[in-house]
Protein backbone atom coordinates (compact mmCIF):
# COMPACT_ATOMS: atom_id res chain seq x y z
CA UNK A 1 0.00 0.00 0.00
CA UNK A 2 1.26 3.42 -0.94
CA UNK A 3 0.99 5.02 2.51
CA UNK A 4 3.43 1.75 3.96
CA UNK A 5 6.18 3.63 6.58
CA UNK A 6 4.48 6.44 7.62
CA UNK A 7 4.01 4.72 11.04
CA UNK A 8 0.69 3.86 11.13
CA UNK A 9 -1.10 0.51 10.17
CA UNK A 10 -1.64 0.13 6.85
CA UNK A 11 -5.42 -0.24 7.27
CA UNK A 12 -6.01 2.09 9.40
CA UNK A 13 -4.76 4.28 6.50
CA UNK A 14 -7.02 3.02 4.15
CA UNK A 15 -10.39 2.91 6.29
CA UNK A 16 -9.13 7.02 7.14
CA UNK A 17 -10.54 7.48 3.41
CA UNK A 18 -14.04 6.30 4.43
CA UNK A 19 -13.73 7.75 7.69
CA UNK A 20 -13.18 11.47 6.54
CA UNK A 21 -15.64 11.04 4.09
CA UNK A 22 -18.63 9.79 7.19
CA UNK A 23 -17.46 12.47 9.06
CA UNK A 24 -17.91 15.09 6.14
CA UNK A 25 -21.34 13.99 5.88
CA UNK A 26 -22.43 15.72 10.04
CA UNK A 27 -24.21 18.67 9.72
CA UNK A 28 -22.11 21.85 11.05
CA UNK A 29 -22.99 23.51 14.00
CA UNK A 30 -25.11 26.84 13.68
CA UNK A 31 -26.97 24.93 10.88
CA UNK A 32 -30.85 23.01 11.43
CA UNK A 33 -30.00 19.48 12.71
CA UNK A 34 -26.54 20.54 13.69
CA UNK A 35 -25.04 17.04 14.77
CA UNK A 36 -27.08 14.90 12.46
CA UNK A 37 -25.26 13.00 9.89
CA UNK A 38 -26.96 12.58 6.38
CA UNK A 39 -29.11 9.93 5.29
CA UNK A 40 -26.94 9.55 1.75
CA UNK A 41 -25.96 10.94 -1.10
CA UNK A 42 -26.60 9.42 -4.90
CA UNK A 43 -27.35 10.76 -8.30
CA UNK A 44 -30.92 11.64 -9.12
CA UNK A 45 -31.56 9.17 -11.05
CA UNK A 46 -30.54 5.41 -11.87
CA UNK A 47 -27.67 5.72 -14.38
CA UNK A 48 -27.29 3.36 -17.36
CA UNK A 49 -24.88 0.53 -17.00
CA UNK A 50 -21.87 0.72 -17.74
CA UNK A 51 -21.14 4.96 -16.89
CA UNK A 52 -17.97 6.01 -16.60
CA UNK A 53 -17.81 8.43 -13.21
CA UNK A 54 -16.23 11.20 -14.97
CA UNK A 55 -19.17 11.13 -17.89
CA UNK A 56 -22.18 10.69 -15.23
CA UNK A 57 -24.69 13.29 -16.31
CA UNK A 58 -27.28 12.63 -13.56
CA UNK A 59 -27.69 15.36 -11.30
CA UNK A 60 -25.95 14.22 -7.78
CA UNK A 61 -28.12 14.62 -4.69
CA UNK A 62 -27.64 14.93 -0.34
CA UNK A 63 -30.44 13.50 1.49
CA UNK A 64 -31.75 14.42 4.62
CA UNK A 65 -30.36 13.34 7.59
CA UNK A 66 -31.72 10.24 9.48
CA UNK A 67 -31.12 9.22 12.97
CA UNK A 68 -29.97 6.01 11.74
CA UNK A 69 -27.38 7.51 10.22
CA UNK A 70 -26.50 9.98 12.85
CA UNK A 71 -25.93 6.97 14.94
CA UNK A 72 -24.05 4.94 12.62
CA UNK A 73 -21.62 8.25 12.63
CA UNK A 74 -21.45 8.22 16.19
CA UNK A 75 -20.85 4.49 16.97
CA UNK A 76 -18.07 4.62 14.23
CA UNK A 77 -16.50 7.36 14.97
CA UNK A 78 -16.66 6.26 18.37
CA UNK A 79 -14.46 3.34 17.92
CA UNK A 80 -12.27 5.82 15.10
CA UNK A 81 -11.27 7.76 19.09
CA UNK A 82 -10.44 4.67 20.47
CA UNK A 83 -8.30 2.55 17.75
CA UNK A 84 -6.83 5.85 16.42
CA UNK A 85 -5.62 7.45 19.60
CA UNK A 86 -2.17 5.53 19.49
CA UNK A 87 -0.91 7.00 16.06
CA UNK A 88 -3.30 10.61 15.59
CA UNK A 89 -4.36 12.01 18.44
CA UNK A 90 -5.43 14.95 16.69
CA UNK A 91 -7.78 12.15 14.22
CA UNK A 92 -8.71 10.60 17.08
CA UNK A 93 -10.25 13.96 18.98
CA UNK A 94 -12.04 14.85 15.86
CA UNK A 95 -13.37 11.57 15.66
CA UNK A 96 -14.74 11.55 19.47
CA UNK A 97 -15.83 15.13 19.18
CA UNK A 98 -18.17 13.98 16.31
CA UNK A 99 -18.97 11.06 18.32
CA UNK A 100 -20.30 13.00 21.30
CA UNK A 101 -22.22 15.78 18.90
CA UNK A 102 -23.84 13.10 16.66
CA UNK A 103 -25.35 11.23 20.13
CA UNK A 104 -26.09 14.23 20.97
CA UNK A 105 -28.04 14.94 17.92
CA UNK A 106 -29.82 12.15 18.05
CA UNK A 107 -31.31 11.84 21.37
CA UNK A 108 -32.64 15.28 20.29
CA UNK A 109 -34.00 13.53 16.99
CA UNK A 110 -34.84 9.66 18.12
CA UNK A 111 -37.74 9.43 14.89
CA UNK A 112 -35.94 11.39 12.26
CA UNK A 113 -36.75 7.75 9.80
CA UNK A 114 -35.51 7.59 5.83
CA UNK A 115 -38.56 6.86 3.96
CA UNK A 116 -38.92 3.67 1.83
CA UNK A 117 -40.39 5.88 -1.14
CA UNK A 118 -36.67 7.40 -1.13
CA UNK A 119 -35.71 5.27 -3.62
CA UNK A 120 -34.82 6.79 -7.22
CA UNK A 121 -32.18 6.59 -7.93
CA UNK A 122 -30.40 4.59 -4.92
CA UNK A 123 -31.49 2.20 -2.51
CA UNK A 124 -34.13 3.66 0.35
CA UNK A 125 -31.89 1.86 3.05
CA UNK A 126 -35.12 2.63 5.35
CA UNK A 127 -35.23 1.78 9.49
CA UNK A 128 -38.53 2.44 11.36
CA UNK A 129 -36.48 0.37 14.39
CA UNK A 130 -33.66 2.61 15.88
CA UNK A 131 -33.30 1.03 19.01
CA UNK A 132 -30.46 -1.27 17.78
CA UNK A 133 -27.87 1.80 16.35
CA UNK A 134 -28.84 3.47 19.94
CA UNK A 135 -27.29 0.16 21.33
CA UNK A 136 -24.67 0.18 19.08
CA UNK A 137 -23.72 3.98 19.40
CA UNK A 138 -24.32 3.98 23.41
CA UNK A 139 -21.65 0.61 23.46
CA UNK A 140 -18.51 2.11 21.76
CA UNK A 141 -19.01 5.24 22.93
CA UNK A 142 -19.02 3.46 26.54
CA UNK A 143 -16.20 1.40 25.92
CA UNK A 144 -14.35 4.57 24.35
CA UNK A 145 -14.99 7.03 27.14
CA UNK A 146 -16.29 5.09 30.00
CA UNK A 147 -18.70 7.65 30.86
CA UNK A 148 -21.46 6.95 32.95
CA UNK A 149 -24.05 8.71 30.55
CA UNK A 150 -23.44 5.88 27.63
CA UNK A 151 -23.09 3.58 30.45
CA UNK A 152 -26.71 3.96 31.33
CA UNK A 153 -27.91 3.99 27.88
CA UNK A 154 -26.22 0.26 27.31
CA UNK A 155 -27.91 -1.24 30.29
CA UNK A 156 -31.74 0.40 30.17
CA UNK A 157 -31.96 -1.46 26.20
CA UNK A 158 -33.66 -4.17 25.85
CA UNK A 159 -30.80 -5.14 23.27
CA UNK A 160 -28.31 -5.92 26.32
CA UNK A 161 -30.18 -8.73 27.58
CA UNK A 162 -31.90 -10.45 24.15
CA UNK A 163 -29.83 -13.22 21.87
CA UNK A 164 -27.20 -12.17 19.65
CA UNK A 165 -29.16 -11.79 16.46
CA UNK A 166 -27.46 -11.24 13.05
CA UNK A 167 -26.07 -8.16 12.33
CA UNK A 168 -26.70 -5.97 8.99
CA UNK A 169 -26.65 -2.38 7.98
CA UNK A 170 -30.52 -2.71 9.32
CA UNK A 171 -29.52 -4.34 12.36
CA UNK A 172 -26.41 -3.51 14.44
CA UNK A 173 -26.82 -4.49 18.02
CA UNK A 174 -24.88 -7.74 18.01
CA UNK A 175 -21.86 -4.65 16.62
CA UNK A 176 -22.46 -3.08 20.21
CA UNK A 177 -22.44 -6.80 21.61
CA UNK A 178 -19.44 -7.60 20.21
CA UNK A 179 -17.26 -4.58 21.11
CA UNK A 180 -18.78 -5.06 24.83
CA UNK A 181 -17.76 -8.51 25.14
CA UNK A 182 -14.32 -7.90 23.91
CA UNK A 183 -12.39 -4.92 24.40
CA UNK A 184 -11.41 -3.83 27.79
CA UNK A 185 -13.00 -0.72 29.34
CA UNK A 186 -16.54 -0.75 29.45
CA UNK A 187 -16.33 -0.54 33.37
CA UNK A 188 -19.66 -2.87 32.92
CA UNK A 189 -20.12 -5.80 35.73
CA UNK A 190 -17.84 -8.68 35.14
CA UNK A 191 -20.90 -10.78 35.57
CA UNK A 192 -22.69 -8.53 32.44
CA UNK A 193 -19.59 -8.95 30.36
CA UNK A 194 -19.80 -12.88 30.90
CA UNK A 195 -23.98 -12.56 29.81
CA UNK A 196 -22.49 -11.35 26.42
CA UNK A 197 -20.11 -13.33 25.44
CA UNK A 198 -22.22 -16.76 26.11
CA UNK A 199 -25.36 -14.67 24.26
CA UNK A 200 -22.08 -14.69 21.49
CA UNK A 201 -20.65 -18.05 21.90
CA UNK A 202 -24.70 -19.44 21.71
CA UNK A 203 -25.43 -17.76 18.51
CA UNK A 204 -22.24 -19.39 17.26
CA UNK A 205 -23.46 -22.66 18.36
CA UNK A 206 -26.39 -22.22 16.26
CA UNK A 207 -24.16 -21.26 13.17
CA UNK A 208 -22.37 -24.22 13.47
CA UNK A 209 -25.72 -26.52 14.18
CA UNK A 210 -27.15 -24.99 11.26
CA UNK A 211 -23.48 -25.78 8.99
CA UNK A 212 -23.91 -29.57 10.09
CA UNK A 213 -27.34 -30.14 8.46
CA UNK A 214 -25.51 -28.85 5.36
CA UNK A 215 -23.74 -30.89 2.45
CA UNK A 216 -21.38 -27.85 1.98
CA UNK A 217 -20.82 -26.58 5.51
CA UNK A 218 -21.92 -22.39 5.69
CA UNK A 219 -24.09 -20.39 8.70
CA UNK A 220 -27.21 -19.84 6.81
CA UNK A 221 -30.28 -21.53 6.56
CA UNK A 222 -31.99 -23.17 3.19
CA UNK A 223 -34.58 -20.03 3.84
CA UNK A 224 -31.53 -17.43 4.31
CA UNK A 225 -30.41 -17.41 0.42
CA UNK A 226 -31.45 -13.56 0.29
CA UNK A 227 -30.20 -11.01 -1.56
CA UNK A 228 -26.66 -10.12 -0.52
CA UNK A 229 -26.44 -14.00 1.05
CA UNK A 230 -22.77 -13.71 0.43
CA UNK A 231 -22.52 -10.61 3.25
CA UNK A 232 -25.01 -13.03 5.81
CA UNK A 233 -22.39 -16.03 5.66
CA UNK A 234 -19.69 -13.51 6.24
CA UNK A 235 -21.29 -11.76 9.21
CA UNK A 236 -22.18 -14.82 10.93
CA UNK A 237 -18.37 -16.42 10.62
CA UNK A 238 -17.33 -13.23 12.31
CA UNK A 239 -19.38 -14.36 15.02
CA UNK A 240 -17.75 -17.91 14.92
CA UNK A 241 -14.84 -16.37 14.66
CA UNK A 242 -15.73 -14.21 18.21
CA UNK A 243 -16.56 -17.36 19.70
CA UNK A 244 -13.02 -18.60 19.30
CA UNK A 245 -11.47 -15.48 21.02
CA UNK A 246 -13.61 -15.65 23.49
CA UNK A 247 -13.01 -19.56 24.05
CA UNK A 248 -10.17 -20.83 22.25
CA UNK A 249 -12.34 -23.63 21.08
CA UNK A 250 -11.21 -25.18 17.62
CA UNK A 251 -14.75 -25.81 16.51
CA UNK A 252 -15.96 -22.27 15.94
CA UNK A 253 -12.73 -21.45 14.33
CA UNK A 254 -13.03 -24.08 12.40
CA UNK A 255 -16.45 -23.24 11.57
CA UNK A 256 -14.92 -19.72 10.45
CA UNK A 257 -12.89 -20.86 8.23
CA UNK A 258 -15.45 -23.44 6.44
CA UNK A 259 -17.63 -20.43 5.83
CA UNK A 260 -14.46 -18.68 4.39
CA UNK A 261 -13.71 -21.56 2.07
CA UNK A 262 -17.66 -21.47 1.08
CA UNK A 263 -16.90 -18.14 0.34
CA UNK A 264 -13.99 -19.15 -1.94
CA UNK A 265 -15.88 -21.79 -4.03
CA UNK A 266 -16.95 -24.86 -1.99
CA UNK A 267 -20.27 -24.40 -2.53
CA UNK A 268 -22.99 -25.59 -4.66
CA UNK A 269 -21.76 -23.78 -7.55
CA UNK A 270 -18.08 -25.06 -7.40
CA UNK A 271 -17.41 -20.65 -8.20
CA UNK A 272 -15.16 -18.08 -6.09
CA UNK A 273 -17.36 -15.06 -5.01
CA UNK A 274 -14.48 -13.54 -4.47
CA UNK A 275 -13.33 -12.15 -7.71
CA UNK A 276 -9.25 -13.15 -9.07
CA UNK A 277 -9.42 -15.74 -6.38
CA UNK A 278 -9.93 -19.23 -7.57
CA UNK A 279 -9.67 -20.70 -10.70
CA UNK A 280 -13.04 -19.96 -11.57
CA UNK A 281 -14.40 -16.93 -10.12
CA UNK A 282 -16.97 -14.24 -10.40
CA UNK A 283 -16.02 -11.57 -12.63
CA UNK A 284 -18.87 -9.78 -13.99
CA UNK A 285 -20.11 -8.12 -10.70
CA UNK A 286 -22.74 -5.65 -11.08
CA UNK A 287 -21.25 -2.38 -11.41
CA UNK A 288 -21.28 0.76 -13.05
CA UNK A 289 -17.62 0.97 -13.96
CA UNK A 290 -16.38 -2.44 -13.36
CA UNK A 291 -18.16 -3.30 -16.66
CA UNK A 292 -16.14 -5.47 -19.07
CA UNK A 293 -18.69 -7.53 -19.59
CA UNK A 294 -20.98 -4.60 -21.51
CA UNK A 295 -17.64 -2.35 -22.59
CA UNK A 296 -14.12 -4.15 -23.10
CA UNK A 297 -12.88 -1.17 -22.74
CA UNK A 298 -13.95 -0.96 -19.24
CA UNK A 299 -11.81 -3.09 -16.40
CA UNK A 300 -13.45 -6.43 -14.58
CA UNK A 301 -13.80 -5.79 -11.13
CA UNK A 302 -10.08 -5.72 -9.22
CA UNK A 303 -9.37 -9.08 -6.97
CA UNK A 304 -10.94 -9.50 -3.86
CA UNK A 305 -14.63 -8.10 -4.69
CA UNK A 306 -17.13 -10.16 -3.16
CA UNK A 307 -20.19 -10.90 -5.05
CA UNK A 308 -23.74 -10.83 -3.34
CA UNK A 309 -24.54 -14.41 -3.83
CA UNK A 310 -27.24 -16.88 -4.58
CA UNK A 311 -30.89 -15.18 -4.01
CA UNK A 312 -33.75 -17.50 -4.34
CA UNK A 313 -36.07 -14.71 -5.11
CA UNK A 314 -34.57 -14.10 -8.30
CA UNK A 315 -34.91 -10.26 -8.13
CA UNK A 316 -34.23 -8.99 -11.52
CA UNK A 317 -34.75 -9.54 -14.97
CA UNK A 318 -31.37 -11.51 -15.90
CA UNK A 319 -31.49 -13.84 -12.67
CA UNK A 320 -35.87 -14.74 -13.66
CA UNK A 321 -34.65 -15.76 -17.28
CA UNK A 322 -31.79 -17.72 -16.33
CA UNK A 323 -32.01 -18.88 -13.20
CA UNK A 324 -36.13 -20.57 -13.22
CA UNK A 325 -36.09 -23.37 -11.08
CA UNK A 326 -33.15 -23.46 -9.48
CA UNK A 327 -32.19 -24.18 -5.64
CA UNK A 328 -31.77 -21.58 -3.30
CA UNK A 329 -28.14 -22.00 -2.87
CA UNK A 330 -27.82 -22.31 -6.99
CA UNK A 331 -29.72 -19.11 -7.21
CA UNK A 332 -26.22 -17.02 -8.39
CA UNK A 333 -25.58 -15.76 -12.15
CA UNK A 334 -22.20 -13.80 -12.83
CA UNK A 335 -24.03 -11.92 -14.93
CA UNK A 336 -23.61 -7.96 -14.69
CA UNK A 337 -27.14 -7.31 -14.85
CA UNK A 338 -28.09 -9.72 -12.36
CA UNK A 339 -28.27 -7.38 -9.53
CA UNK A 340 -30.19 -9.06 -7.13
CA UNK A 341 -27.49 -12.26 -7.18
CA UNK A 342 -24.13 -10.14 -8.29
CA UNK A 343 -24.24 -6.91 -6.66
CA UNK A 344 -20.89 -5.70 -4.74
CA UNK A 345 -21.30 -3.23 -1.59
CA UNK A 346 -18.87 -2.19 0.81
CA UNK A 347 -20.49 -3.33 3.98
CA UNK A 348 -20.48 -6.84 2.15
CA UNK A 349 -16.72 -6.34 1.86
CA UNK A 350 -15.87 -5.22 4.85
CA UNK A 351 -17.05 -8.16 6.35
CA UNK A 352 -15.07 -9.74 4.18
CA UNK A 353 -11.65 -8.39 4.84
CA UNK A 354 -12.53 -8.44 8.93
CA UNK A 355 -12.79 -12.56 8.16
CA UNK A 356 -9.88 -12.90 5.47
CA UNK A 357 -7.34 -11.31 8.52
CA UNK A 358 -8.58 -13.57 10.97
CA UNK A 359 -7.58 -16.89 8.96
CA UNK A 360 -4.46 -15.24 8.27
CA UNK A 361 -3.65 -14.50 11.76
CA UNK A 362 -5.27 -16.36 14.08
CA UNK A 363 -3.94 -20.00 13.52
CA UNK A 364 -4.95 -23.09 15.84
CA UNK A 365 -1.58 -23.30 17.15
CA UNK A 366 0.72 -20.52 17.12
CA UNK A 367 3.27 -21.58 14.31
CA UNK A 368 6.87 -21.04 14.65
CA UNK A 369 7.25 -19.31 11.34
CA UNK A 370 9.41 -20.87 8.61
CA UNK A 371 11.45 -19.44 6.39
CA UNK A 372 10.50 -19.47 2.57
CA UNK A 373 13.10 -18.95 -0.42
CA UNK A 374 12.27 -18.66 -4.13
CA UNK A 375 12.92 -19.88 -6.43
CA UNK A 376 14.37 -23.23 -4.20
CA UNK A 377 17.13 -23.70 -7.41
CA UNK A 378 18.70 -21.29 -8.88
CA UNK A 379 21.45 -21.76 -11.48
CA UNK A 380 24.12 -18.65 -11.00
CA UNK A 381 26.68 -17.88 -14.17
CA UNK A 382 30.17 -18.09 -13.58
CA UNK A 383 31.57 -15.10 -13.11
CA UNK A 384 28.17 -13.74 -11.90
CA UNK A 385 25.29 -13.46 -8.99
CA UNK A 386 21.52 -14.35 -9.26
CA UNK A 387 19.37 -13.07 -6.40
CA UNK A 388 16.70 -15.51 -4.19
CA UNK A 389 14.00 -13.50 -2.23
CA UNK A 390 13.74 -14.79 1.63
CA UNK A 391 10.45 -14.08 3.43
CA UNK A 392 8.90 -15.68 6.27
CA UNK A 393 5.60 -17.86 6.34
CA UNK A 394 3.78 -15.97 9.09
CA UNK A 395 4.72 -13.05 11.69
CA UNK A 396 6.78 -13.78 14.25
CA UNK A 397 6.09 -12.76 18.40
CA UNK A 398 9.36 -10.82 17.98
CA UNK A 399 12.17 -9.77 15.72
CA UNK A 400 14.34 -12.79 14.24
CA UNK A 401 17.54 -12.98 12.24
CA UNK A 402 18.07 -15.27 9.98
CA UNK A 403 21.46 -16.20 8.46
CA UNK A 404 21.83 -17.26 5.30
CA UNK A 405 25.50 -19.57 4.49
CA UNK A 406 26.51 -22.41 2.53
CA UNK A 407 26.61 -25.60 4.30
CA UNK A 408 28.01 -27.72 1.45
CA UNK A 409 29.50 -28.27 -2.17
CA UNK A 410 31.32 -26.10 -4.63
CA UNK A 411 33.23 -23.13 -3.14
CA UNK A 412 33.18 -21.04 -5.91
CA UNK A 413 28.92 -20.32 -5.02
CA UNK A 414 28.56 -18.37 -2.31
CA UNK A 415 26.02 -16.25 -0.58
CA UNK A 416 26.29 -15.03 2.61
CA UNK A 417 23.40 -12.51 4.76
CA UNK A 418 21.90 -11.41 8.07
CA UNK A 419 18.37 -10.59 7.51
CA UNK A 420 16.06 -9.05 10.29
CA UNK A 421 12.02 -9.97 10.20
CA UNK A 422 10.23 -8.10 12.34
CA UNK A 423 6.32 -8.51 12.99
CA UNK A 424 5.51 -5.56 10.26
CA UNK A 425 7.66 -6.69 7.62
CA UNK A 426 7.75 -11.39 7.60
CA UNK A 427 6.20 -10.87 4.63
CA UNK A 428 7.95 -8.92 2.08
CA UNK A 429 11.00 -10.96 0.54
CA UNK A 430 14.29 -9.67 1.55
CA UNK A 431 17.40 -10.47 -1.91
CA UNK A 432 19.96 -12.16 -1.10
CA UNK A 433 22.78 -12.24 -4.42
CA UNK A 434 23.96 -15.94 -4.45
CA UNK A 435 27.40 -15.54 -6.74
CA UNK A 436 29.80 -17.76 -8.45
CA UNK A 437 33.44 -17.25 -8.98
CA UNK A 438 35.15 -17.34 -12.01
CA UNK A 439 37.41 -20.13 -12.60
CA UNK A 440 39.28 -22.30 -15.43
CA UNK A 441 37.70 -25.61 -15.10
CA UNK A 442 34.76 -27.29 -17.16
CA UNK A 443 32.81 -28.39 -14.01
CA UNK A 444 29.10 -26.60 -13.07
CA UNK A 445 29.34 -27.08 -9.62
CA UNK A 446 26.31 -26.90 -7.25
CA UNK A 447 25.99 -26.01 -3.23
CA UNK A 448 23.79 -25.91 -0.48
CA UNK A 449 22.98 -23.61 1.51
CA UNK A 450 20.28 -22.91 4.84
CA UNK A 451 18.61 -20.08 6.21
CA UNK A 452 17.79 -20.27 9.49
CA UNK A 453 17.78 -18.71 12.79
CA UNK A 454 16.55 -18.95 16.21
CA UNK A 455 12.91 -18.61 15.99
CA UNK A 456 12.37 -20.27 12.62
CA UNK A 457 11.88 -23.36 10.91
CA UNK A 458 14.59 -23.52 8.49
CA UNK A 459 14.86 -24.10 4.32
CA UNK A 460 17.58 -24.92 1.90
CA UNK A 461 18.10 -24.22 -1.58
CA UNK A 462 20.27 -25.12 -3.99
CA UNK A 463 22.70 -23.31 -6.26
CA UNK A 464 24.06 -24.81 -9.79
CA UNK A 465 27.32 -22.68 -11.88
CA UNK A 466 26.67 -22.01 -15.29
CA UNK A 467 30.15 -22.74 -16.33
CA UNK A 468 31.07 -20.87 -18.91
CA UNK A 469 34.17 -22.76 -20.20
CA UNK A 470 32.40 -25.97 -21.05
CA UNK A 471 32.12 -26.80 -24.73
CA UNK A 472 28.83 -25.95 -25.88
CA UNK A 473 26.42 -28.79 -27.21
CA UNK A 474 25.52 -28.53 -30.75
CA UNK A 475 22.16 -27.40 -30.63
CA UNK A 476 20.02 -23.76 -30.77
CA UNK A 477 16.79 -22.94 -29.15
CA UNK A 478 14.05 -21.07 -29.78
CA UNK A 479 11.69 -19.79 -26.85
CA UNK A 480 8.33 -18.28 -28.44
CA UNK A 481 4.92 -16.40 -26.43
CA UNK A 482 2.51 -17.62 -28.15
CA UNK A 483 -0.57 -15.94 -26.26
CA UNK A 484 -0.34 -13.64 -23.21
CA UNK A 485 -3.51 -12.07 -21.18
CA UNK A 486 -3.92 -11.57 -17.29
CA UNK A 487 -2.22 -13.67 -15.39
CA UNK A 488 -1.48 -16.56 -18.02
CA UNK A 489 0.26 -17.54 -21.51
CA UNK A 490 1.09 -20.18 -24.09
CA UNK A 491 4.68 -20.77 -25.52
CA UNK A 492 6.16 -22.95 -27.69
CA UNK A 493 9.88 -24.10 -27.65
CA UNK A 494 11.86 -25.44 -30.55
CA UNK A 495 15.39 -27.35 -29.86
CA UNK A 496 17.56 -28.05 -33.12
CA UNK A 497 20.47 -30.29 -33.47
CA UNK A 498 23.06 -28.50 -35.31
CA UNK A 499 25.61 -31.25 -34.53
CA UNK A 500 26.94 -33.77 -36.65
CA UNK A 501 25.74 -36.53 -34.41
CA UNK A 502 22.27 -38.00 -34.42
CA UNK A 503 20.80 -37.83 -31.01
CA UNK A 504 18.46 -40.80 -29.74
CA UNK A 505 16.81 -39.34 -26.57
CA UNK A 506 16.32 -35.36 -25.42
CA UNK A 507 16.10 -33.70 -22.12
CA UNK A 508 15.77 -29.84 -22.25
CA UNK A 509 16.60 -27.60 -18.93
CA UNK A 510 15.95 -24.02 -18.19
CA UNK A 511 14.78 -22.07 -14.68
CA UNK A 512 12.41 -19.42 -15.05
CA UNK A 513 13.95 -15.90 -13.47
CA UNK A 514 10.10 -15.38 -12.50
CA UNK A 515 7.64 -17.04 -10.22
CA UNK A 516 6.50 -18.79 -13.62
CA UNK A 517 4.57 -21.96 -13.13
CA UNK A 518 3.64 -24.34 -15.69
CA UNK A 519 0.31 -26.25 -15.50
CA UNK A 520 0.39 -28.29 -18.49
CA UNK A 521 2.25 -29.03 -22.25
CA UNK A 522 2.35 -31.09 -25.08
CA UNK A 523 4.38 -33.16 -27.32
CA UNK A 524 7.20 -33.07 -24.18
CA UNK A 525 6.76 -34.40 -21.18
CA UNK A 526 7.44 -31.66 -18.50
CA UNK A 527 8.48 -31.37 -14.84
CA UNK A 528 9.16 -28.18 -12.76
CA UNK A 529 10.37 -27.90 -9.55
CA UNK A 530 11.03 -24.65 -7.68
CA UNK A 531 11.79 -22.70 -11.10
CA UNK A 532 13.75 -25.04 -12.61
CA UNK A 533 12.14 -27.21 -15.45
CA UNK A 534 12.99 -30.33 -17.30
CA UNK A 535 11.75 -31.22 -21.04
CA UNK A 536 11.74 -34.61 -22.24
CA UNK A 537 10.74 -36.16 -25.14
CA UNK A 538 7.18 -37.76 -25.52
CA UNK A 539 8.80 -40.84 -27.19
CA UNK A 540 8.02 -40.65 -30.87
CA UNK A 541 9.92 -37.26 -30.82
CA UNK A 542 12.96 -38.82 -29.09
CA UNK A 543 15.16 -39.14 -32.40
CA UNK A 544 17.10 -35.54 -33.82
CA UNK A 545 18.99 -36.36 -36.84
CA UNK A 546 21.60 -33.92 -38.39
CA UNK A 547 19.85 -30.77 -38.67
CA UNK A 548 16.57 -32.16 -36.67
CA UNK A 549 14.01 -30.54 -34.34
CA UNK A 550 11.37 -31.16 -32.14
CA UNK A 551 9.13 -28.21 -30.81
CA UNK A 552 6.73 -28.63 -27.84
CA UNK A 553 4.24 -26.25 -25.88
CA UNK A 554 2.77 -25.37 -22.55
CA UNK A 555 0.71 -23.31 -20.82
CA UNK A 556 1.82 -21.19 -17.80
CA UNK A 557 0.65 -18.72 -15.14
CA UNK A 558 2.80 -15.79 -13.40
CA UNK A 559 2.15 -12.90 -11.06
CA UNK A 560 5.60 -10.99 -11.65
CA UNK A 561 7.53 -10.46 -15.04
CA UNK A 562 7.60 -12.91 -17.77
CA UNK A 563 10.91 -12.57 -18.96
CA UNK A 564 11.80 -15.60 -21.49
CA UNK A 565 14.17 -18.01 -20.03
CA UNK A 566 18.35 -16.46 -20.13
CA UNK A 567 19.68 -20.25 -20.55
CA UNK A 568 18.84 -23.67 -21.85
CA UNK A 569 20.71 -26.93 -21.56
CA UNK A 570 20.15 -29.57 -23.86
CA UNK A 571 21.20 -33.61 -22.06
CA UNK A 572 23.37 -31.32 -19.18
CA UNK A 573 25.16 -29.18 -22.33
CA UNK A 574 24.27 -25.39 -22.69
CA UNK A 575 22.74 -24.75 -25.99
CA UNK A 576 22.80 -21.41 -28.21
Amino acid sequence: MPERGNGTPDVLDEARWELEFLLRMQVPAGKPMAGMAFHKMHDAGWTALPTRPELDAEQRELHKPSTAATLNLAATAAQCARVYAPYDAAFAARCLDAARRAWTAARANPDVLAPASDNTGGGAYEDADVSDEFYWAAAELLTTTGESQYRDAVTSSPHHTKPADAFWWGGTATLGRITLATVPGSGLPAEDVSRLRGLLTTAADGHLSTMAGQGYPVPLPATGYAWGSNSSVADNAMVLAVAYELTGQQRYRAGALESLDYLLGRNALDLSYVTGHGERHSENQHHRFWAHQNDPSLPHPPPGSLAGGPNAALEDPVAKEKLAGCAPAACYVDDIGSYSTNEVAINWNASLAWLAAFAAERRGVPAVPAVQVAPAAVTVAEGGSAPVGVRLSAAPARDVTVTVARSSGDQDLSAAATLVFTPGNWAMAQQVPVSAAQDADTSAGTATFTAGGPGVQPAVFTATEADDDAPAASCTVAYRIDNAWGNGFTATVSVKNTGTSALSGWTLGWSFAGDQRIGNAWNATVNQSGSTVTARDAGWNATLEPGGSASFGFQATYAGTNAPPARFTLNGAPCS
